[in-house]
């Protein structure tokens, strides 16, 4: 099940809509208070967390729902690409972080990573801008198919994300 604690009501009905026809049950809050009381009504595996949420925060709400279920993996789903806030979510617990312009298909493959228990940074926050993803995606560019080579920068991204995350301290390994 999945948990979407959207503030904006719009883009919470556009993306219970996308993951219903994708097999989820989706169940939508507006602000962070309503949010706790739904997960407490029934088990849910991953929360969609906004940052910009009335009454109890994003941030706040992330907080408590790790202090009362800390089995629930929260990704935040929020318009704002800040480095900062990033860092401040993972701190408190949350499994990702992405930004509001992925696509539907990256919301389902980040809900998916997160719920087997992985971490999922939007290249927008997790260094894709780097100068090697840079290099990269130019020296290869018309030496393999696209794909391939998206998968390449996003795989260097995450592996940039990791090594910051290390050594702020917010992972281990």
């Amino acid at each position: 099940s999945l948990a979407d604690m959207g503030g904006v009501y719009d883009v919470a009905r556009t993306m219970s809509f996308v993951l219903r026809r994708k097999g989820y049950e989706p169940a939508i809050a507006l602000d962070g208070r309503e949010a706790i009381a739904r997960l407490t009504d029934r088990p849910f595996d991953v929360v969609l967390m906004d940052i910009a949420m009335p009454g109890l925060g994003g941030y706040e709400a992330t907080l408590e729902i790790r202090r009362l279920l800390p089995n629930i993996r929260i990704l935040v789903l929020t318009q704002y690409d800040n480095k900062e806030y990033v860092l401040r979510f993972l701190r408190a617990g949350a499994a990702g972080y992405l930004v509001k312009k992925a696509v539907a298909t990256e919301v389902l493959s980040a809900i998916r990573a997160v719920a087997r228990g992985e971490t999922y940074l939007h290249a927008a926050v997790a260094g894709a801008d780097d100068h090697r993803a840079r290099d990269l995606l130019t020296v290869q560019i018309g030496a393999v198919g696209r794909t391939e080579v998206l998968d390449q920068v996003l795989a260097l991204a995450a592996e940039h994300a990791r090594v910051h995350l290390r050594h702020e301290g917010v992972i281990e390994g």
